[in-house]
C-alpha cells in the first residue's frame, strides 16, 4: 500500500470515529505540527495550545478530507490559519525563536537553496565580539520577522524557517504563488530595512 493511500485509509478510518486511527494521525504529525506552531507563536504554551486547536478542527474535518494534497500539508494549512487566527486575536508577539541556519543559509534542515548571508554559529575558537555580534543579529532578526503582519510572516516563516516551496506555501496559506512570491519580497525588504546597522560594506 502506497503512503497516499494509507494516508487516505487512515483519514477515512478517522473520519468514521476510529479513534485508534486519529491517534496514530496525531502521533505521526504532532512533533511536526508543533514545530510550525512554535516558528508561528514564539513560546511553548501558545504552540501547545495552538497543536490542540489544529488537531481538533482536524478531527472535526476529516469527513471533508478527500486527499487531494497529503495528510501533512491537510494538517499544516490548518495549523497555519490557526496561528494566524491567535496572532491576529492577541496582537503582535515580542519576539520568535529563529534557527541558526536561518542566519547562514536559509532553509538550511530543508536543503533548499538561497537565503541570508551571514556567519554560522558559535564553535570553538570563536572570536567573543564577532559570537556577541551574532547574538545582536540573531535577536534583532528574530524581533523584525515579529513585527511582520501575519500574512508576511506567514510566508517568511514557511519558507526560510520550513524550507517550503512557493507552491507548498502557496497551498498551505490559501493564496497564489503569485501572492507568496509578493509577500516574501516584502518581508525581505522590510528585514534588511531593519537589520541595515548589521550589514557592512565590502
Amino acid at each position: 500500500m502506497s503512503a497516499d493511500i494509507e494516508e487516505r485509509v487512515l483519514a477515512e478510518r478517522a473520519g468514521g470515529g476510529d479513534e485508534g486511527a486519529f491517534e496514530e494521525i496525531f502521533r505521526r504529525y504532532r512533533d511536526a505540527v508543533y514545530r510550525v506552531a512554535f516558528s508561528f507563536t514564539g513560546n511553548q504554551e501558545d504552540a501547545l495550545d495552538a497543536v490542540q486547536e489544529t488537531f481538533i478542527k482536524a478531527y472535526r474535518a476529516l469527513g471533508r478530507y478527500r486527499g487531494e494534497s497529503g495528510l501533512y500539508a491537510w494538517l499544516r494549512r490548518i495549523a497555519v490559519n490557526c496561528c494566524i487566527d491567535r496572532s491576529r486575536a492577541r496582537g503582535p508577539i515580542r519576539n520568535l525563536p529563529l534557527e541558526d541556519g536561518l542566519l547562514a543559509a536559509g532553509p538550511a534542515a530543508a536543503g533548499r537553496g538561497g537565503g541570508w548571508s551571514g556567519g554560522g554559529g558559535g564553535g570553538a575558537g570563536v572570536d567573543p565580539g564577532a559570537e556577541a555580534e551574532l547574538n545582536e543579529l540573531r535577536e534583532d532578526l528574530a524581533k523584525a520577522v515579529a513585527e511582520l503582519s501575519e500574512s508576511h510572516r506567514a510566508v517568511f516563516v514557511l519558507h526560510m524557517v520550513e524550507g517550503l516551496s512557493y507552491n507548498e506555501i502557496a497551498d498551505a496559506v490559501g493564496c497564489s504563488i503569485g501572492t507568496v512570491m509578493s509577500r516574501l519580497f516584502y518581508a525581505r525588504r522590510k528585514l534588511l530595512e531593519k537589520l541595515k546597522p548589521h550589514l557592512k560594506s565590502g
